[in-house]
């Protein structure tokens, strides 16, 4: 298959696709063996979702709830401080003792 016409639009266009590709739609990012994927099913599946319904160890959870509100609660202090917020519309955590990765959008 070719693509004919000026370069310039068909450069457009892929960054436009990649871009597109990029963001998230409905979708949340899964790191499975050694790659991120975005997977819309567990995106429906977390919908619902409540704190009730997480299986840790209490201190464990609570510490993480902080972790997690105190992220979304901190943006003006990352603003003021000229420091990016989010990167690429997620973030992730590395729990160091479990070797866990765990990404929040």
């Amino acid at each position: 298959m070719y693509i004919q016409g000026p370069e310039e639009v068909s450069r457009l266009f892929l960054l436009a696709a990649g871009a597109y590709a990029d963001d998230l739609h409905d979708e949340i990012w899964v790191f499975n063996q050694g790659f991120w994927q975005k997977d819309h099913n567990l995106w429906l599946d977390i919908q619902d979702a409540d704190w009730k319904d997480v299986i840790l160890k209490d201190e464990f959870k609570k510490a993480l709830q902080k972790d997690i509100y105190g992220f979304f609660e901190s943006e003006a202090i990352y603003k003021e401080l000229a420091i990016p917020w989010k990167v690429n519309n997620h973030w992730w955590l590395l729990d160091r003792s479990a070797e866990t990765h765990i990404s929040v959008v």
